[in-house]
Order: C-alpha cells, then structure tokens, then sequence
C-alpha cells in the first residue's frame, strides 16, 4: 500500500514540475489519487489554487499573483477591523451607553414581546444598576 501511495505522490509531483501546468491532468491524478505525500500541505495548496482558478497555468505567474492577493487581504484587514483606541476615554464611553440607551428605547417600542430582545434589554438593565421588570414593563 505505501509503495502504491509514493506512486501517487510521484504522479502529481511530476505534473507540477513543468513551466506550463496542464491542469486537466492535475484534476484526473486528484481526483483518481487524491493528495498526499511528502510535500502534502505545500501540494494541497499549489492544487487548489489551481483547480479554482487562483494561479494561471503559468508557473511564473504565481509569486506575483500570491503578492497581489496578500496585498488585497492586508488592505481587506486594514479597512474592516480598524485598530482599536487603547485608551478608552470618558466620551467615547458615554456615547457608547447612550447609543445603547436608544437602541434599548427602540426595541422595547418596536418588539416588546420578542423574546430575543426581552434577553438583551435585560442583560442591558443589569450593566445599568437598575432591574427592569421587562415582561411587565416596568422599573422594581
């Protein structure tokens, strides 16, 4: 069986070695054999991408086109998670409970029985020192 499965190895290692990759016969070795072997990770990777049309045919290609995507998912991270302020002042926090506050207003008119909402205007009463008696409505 091990000699079988270094066979399969060999069969895709040699199909990535040329300049030019013929990926038709990439997708039948994964497909009859799977991937595994020696280099197991850094195959699985390079015949993903190239069965999912990441990387042209072109083995030049692909340096290029990993530093182009790398770049597109740091710019990605830069634009979606913003660095948070470490220093945390009084205002900022200030606004953050009032738009909780308001938040809070909004639900209990517009959903006051969904018990979702019932849960979170609690969990909120409760960061505010106070216990509101939410199903009936009223301050206790």
């Amino acid at each position: 069986m091990k000699l079988f499965r270094r066979k399969e190895n060999n069969i895709l290692q040699k199909l990535l070695l040329p300049e030019i990759i013929e990926i038709n016969k990439i997708r039948q070795a994964v497909f009859q054999y799977g991937i595994n072997g020696e280099n197991e990770e850094e195959s699985r990777s390079i015949v993903w991408k190239l069965l999912l049309n990441v990387y042209s045919c072109q083995k030049h290609t692909w340096e290029e086109t990993d530093n182009l995507l790398h770049k597109d998912y740091l710019t990605f991270l830069k634009d979606f998670f913003p660095s948070q302020k470490i220093n945390v002042t009084d205002e900022t926090t200030d606004a953050d409970q009032l738009l909780l506050y308001e938040i809070d207003k909004d639900v209990k008119r517009l959903f006051p029985k969904s018990p979702f909402f019932l849960v979170c205007c609690f969990i909120y009463s409760i960061t505010k020192n106070y216990f509101l008696l939410i199903i009936l409505g009223r301050k206790k």
